[in-house]
């Protein structure tokens, strides 16, 4: 296999291994290699009010975060550690999104299950050719053959709401729900069904009829607090979801208050130009805008990493493989960060924010980076996840702090 197609295979297909529970955060005296100076999100004078407004009545609505990104965000190692604190602070308005990977055959986070008996087709955003029309969420499957399909669903946060949603312009169809509980079906737009409950529940199933295929769930409880929903492709980049057809549009059905991109790290393997990168950035956040006005955008940076190399011993056949930091990673950085500041839109510099150049050998001694020197190791996405809500919440504060201060020095 040429070396450009195992390190595809690697970003494809990463292998994180069995995600480990963890309730602490982890003290960063340990990793004195990591910024926590600029564990901040940099505002390029951006307008954040309405987003601070709408955190600030999370006890009596819902604030919605959408967060794409490639494989570093679907496996949420780090997402769901930022879901964890935010809610833990304004309250929990259900998992959010969840999607049919493991149908689809790639891996899943570890805290939900979607499972089906019966045969499946399915695509995936950069698997070519796809064998069915793939969704916003970057994976559908439906049933090779019949018309009807189980799909079930559990996760530790209980829900009283299901929203599925569907490619094409038919909404999905509800046959039955099991175990029987009372529940309502109702289809507030083309492509979209809600199932409603009379009580909170954490393991349902569906009996769906049609073949129409499915590309998310949303798992919603109450309306108030925060839902935080992910949305990332192994490989993805920018212009993959650009690719997408109506790929912004139909998120928009998510109603975000806040967007947050960390894509990066793949454009760094490819042979993309800074000027094309900052083009490829400003279609998708354009697209974005567009069917989200009210929606704040927050752009985050990749982390330093390696990729394989290939030595030939003199006179001899075999190749010695080696790793060497790719130094696209850095280009890329910088591309990310000159369109945020040139369009108003924040940055959360995570490359800066982890070491910056020069520490990704850290990460790897400190088995906080996977042995495949791309992604991080479950405790180095916790890590990150934690430093990330931090700064949010930080950022999200910092008006009515500042308000606070200034009706005490008028006092």
């Amino acid at each position: 296999m040429p070396v450009w197609a195992q390190q595809a295979e690697l970003r494809l297909n990463p292998e994180l291994g069995v995600e480990t529970a963890v309730s602490h955060i982890a003290d960063l005296s340990a990793y004195p290699f990591i910024d926590a100076s600029r564990n901040h999100v940099i505002m390029n004078d951006a307008d954040w009010t309405h987003l601070r407004a709408r955190f600030s009545g999370a006890d009596t609505a819902c604030v919605r975060i959408l967060h794409i990104g490639d494989s570093h965000i679907q496996a949420e190692g780090s997402t769901s550690r930022v879901r964890y604190h935010l809610q833990q602070l304004y309250g929990g308005a259900g998992r959010g999104l969840i999607a049919p990977l493991r149908l689809a055959g790639t891996n899943a986070p570890s805290d939900y299950v979607i499972r089906s008996n019966t045969p499946m087709k399915s695509s995936r955003l950069l698997k070519m050719p796809r064998a069915i029309e793939t969704g916003f969420s970057g994976v559908s499957v439906a049933p090779a053959t019949g018309s009807e399909y189980d799909i079930s669903v559990s996760c530790g946060d209980s829900f009283d709401c299901i929203r599925i949603y569907t490619t094409g312009a038919a909404s999905p169809e509800l046959l039955s729900v099991s175990p029987d509980v009372s529940a309502a079906y109702l289809s507030p737009a083309p492509g979209v069904a809600d199932v409603l409950l009379t009580q909170p529940e954490t393991t349902l199933t569906l009996h769906l009829k049609g073949a129409a295929p499915l590309t998310a769930i949303e798992l919603l409880r109450g309306d108030s607090g925060v839902e935080y929903s992910a949305i990332g492709n192994n490989g993805a980049t920018y212009s993959s979801y650009n690719a997408l057809p109506e790929f912004a549009s139909a998120a928009a059905r998510l109603n975000p208050d806040l967007i947050i991109v960390s894509l990066g790290t793949n454009e760094a393997f490819g042979r993309v130009s800074s000027d094309d990168m900052r083009m490829h950035i400003h279609t998708l956040v354009s697209d974005l805008r567009r069917h989200n006005p009210h929606a704040s955008i927050l752009l985050t940076t990749p982390q330093e990493c390696y990729r394989r190399t290939y030595t030939r011993r003199k006179g001899r056949r075999r190749r010695t493989r080696t790793y060497t930091v790719n130094p696209n990673i850095e280009r890329i950085r910088t591309a990310i960060m000159e369109y945020g500041a040139s369009e108003n839109i924040p940055v959360y510099d995570w490359y800066a924010i982890s070491g910056g150049g020069g520490t990704a050998s850290k990460w790897v001694s400190s088995r906080l980076m996977n042995t495949d020197r791309i992604h991080l190791t479950w405790d180095g996405y916790h890590l990150m996840g934690d430093m990330f809500a931090d700064a949010l919440v930080r950022e999200i504060l910092s008006q009515s702090q500042s308000d606070s201060n200034d009706s005490s020095e008028s006092d």
